[in-house]
């Protein structure tokens, strides 16, 4: 069978006929004992059903996680232009022998994948138990409490602080076997310099080839104040949105994301003279869109014409900082989506050597940014 090209051709691969199939490939013995493993083909471990619930939530629920489109794997590298060609085009006097050829500098990087896991399990005694005493079986109650976990969790993976990560020692993938975090991504070399302790790497990216350590190729549009809270103002906001367009961002692809305290410091520096703009928004799993003159979608505030979200999430100093994404070159690139994995509650139980049964949620993929200075972010704000 092919690969999907297509995010929508992989989520109905892998719940629709022969969904469990595709998924199980990648999980084979995560949930086992020392010998003997489960394997993916036992009866009863793979349930489409429940991931694709999970799924649906994260694309619905999880603002962070909603909000960026989302691609198939299709491959770990890519390539990016870190430097423009030195000169972009030439005269030619008459006769004149032709300028030189030339090229920009390109770098390939390899994203890693990440495969999240939200596991749990009950015993047989206390599934017995509740049956009976509660009147109400455990396990569901069990099972709906771990998917809006796992929802909870992988949006604030993503949004992790890149600030509690860093360290005095030398560090190239800070990420570690997690999702990477919007907060690094969107980083520079002067605020690894401030806040990067006496080590090196904690604001890298990719392993690495994202290095801020030693220069600016890297760089999205930061405003911070090393470490020290100041009030927002409008000309923060105004100067990320005009440094971004600068650098090749996409006004209509771009978006606003902060918490609910800085939304309110945002619209009293709005006062009396100037009011939220209101458009049209649609989630999809290609991200949020814009829907001018449709019925569909749902209204939210704007700013300049860039939407504007909030999440409890959001990293904050004082209070929450903004980030301001160009969603073509941030996204979440899929491998497998949301696949809920338990064990039988009869057989799997001897395999496992214990009078127990076991489940998780599983998502895998990663986040991704292909180009750097098209996307801003402010902090230390009090």
């Amino acid at each position: 069978m092919a690969y999907p090209s297509t995010i929508q051709d992989l989520v109905r691969m892998t719940y629709g006929a022969g969904g469990a199939q595709f998924a199980a490939g990648a999980l084979t013995g995560l949930l086992q004992k020392t010998d003997d493993p489960l394997i993916s083909t036992d009866a009863g471990i793979i349930n489409p059903m429940y991931g694709k619930i999970v799924w649906d939530w994260l694309n619905k629920k999880a603002t962070l996680w909603s909000l960026l489109p989302k691609k198939p794997w299709e491959r770990s590298g890519f390539r990016v232009i870190t430097a423009d060609r030195s000169t972009k085009a030439s005269g030619v006097g008459e006769n004149s022998e032709l300028p030189d050829t030339d090229h920009p500098t390109r770098l390939t990087v390899l994203n890693q994948l990440a495969q999240v896991m939200t596991r749990w399990e009950v015993s047989r005694k206390a599934s017995l138990l509740s049956e009976i005493e509660d009147g109400i079986d455990a396990w569901p109650q069990e099972r709906a409490y771990q998917a809006e976990a796992h929802v909870s969790g992988l949006n604030e993976m993503i949004f992790t602080d890149a600030y509690t990560d860093v360290d005095t020692s030398t560090a190239t993938d800070k990420k570690g076997n997690d999702m990477e975090t919007i907060d690094r991504m969107i980083s520079s070399n002067a605020e690894e310099g401030h806040r990067g302790g006496t080590g090196s790497g904690q604001f890298d990216v990719y392993a690495g080839t994202g290095d801020r350590d030693s220069g600016t190729t890297f760089d999205a549009v930061v405003d911070e104040n090393n470490d020290a809270d100041r009030p927002l103002t409008l000309k923060m906001i105004n100067d990320v949105i005009k440094s971004t367009v600068n650098n090749g961002a996409d006004p209509a692809r771009q978006i606003f994301i902060t918490g609910l305290e800085t939304l309110h410091d945002w619209e009293d520096l709005l006062g009396g003279y100037m009011r939220w703009e209101e458009v049209r928004v649609t989630k999809t799993l290609n991200g949020v869109q814009t829907q001018p003159g449709s019925d569909v979608g749902f209204m939210v505030s704007a700013y300049k014409g860039r939407p504007i979200f909030t999440d409890i999430d959001v990293p904050e100093d004082g209070a929450p900082g903004i980030y301001l994404v160009d969603t073509r070159h941030m996204y979440l690139k899929i491998r497998v989506p949301t696949i809920y994995v338990e064990t039988d509650p009869g057989a799997h139980m001897l395999i496992q050597d214990k009078l127990k049964r076991q489940a998780a949620f599983i998502t895998t993929g990663q986040l991704e940014c292909t180009r750097f200075n098209v996307h801003g972010k402010i902090r230390d704000l009090e």
